[in-house]
This record gives structure tokens, C-alpha cells and sequence, in this order.
């Protein structure tokens, strides 16, 4: 017989060898490390701010900004692009 597993149990299975998943209050915090915190400064609809407090060292930049950071890279990798329109995407 086949054990039936909750919609948390498998998110939970996914998850474990992927990302530390958390679920935070308006207002509520989480530490990361000594140095850094995240905080859950608002809440409008399906979009959440997020407050994060680390030093001046630590990059921290949104997801999809890396990926069309990448984009032009793979252009040129790939031969569809020269290096002049990469440090122009850079620069501008």
C-alpha cells in the first residue's frame, strides 16, 4: 500500500536538497550569518518587499538582473555578437 504524502511533504522533498525555504510575517526577520538580515518590510497584493541589512562588501543584486547580465555574454560565446555591443550593454 502506498503512503499518500501532503502537498507540504512533497514541496518539502523538493525543496530539501535545493534552498532553505522559510515562511516570514510582514515585519518578521531572518538572520543569516553574523552579519546579515532580511526583513519583510511590506506586503501590497502578490508583491513582497524586502528590507535587507548587510555590510558594504556583500553583493546582493536581484535574480534576473544576473541572467540578462548574461545574456550578452552568451551572444558573444555563442558568435552571435561582438565584444563592442557586450561593453556597450555593460556601460549603458
Amino acid at each position: 500500500m502506498a503512503s499518500t504524502m501532503t502537498q507540504d511533504e512533497v514541496l518539502s522533498d523538493i525543496m530539501e536538497d535545493v534552498m532553505l525555504v522559510l515562511t516570514r510575517k510582514l515585519g518578521e526577520t531572518i538572520q543569516i550569518g553574523d552579519s546579515i538580515v532580511v526583513e519583510v518590510a511590506a506586503i501590497k497584493g502578490n508583491r513582497v518587499r524586502i528590507a535587507i541589512k548587510a555590510p558594504d562588501d556583500v553583493d546582493i543584486r536581484r535574480g534576473e538582473l544576473d541572467a540578462k547580465m548574461l545574456t550578452p555574454v552568451k551572444a558573444v560565446v555563442s558568435g552571435r555578437a561582438s565584444l563592442p555591443l557586450v561593453t556597450h550593454l555593460q556601460m549603458g
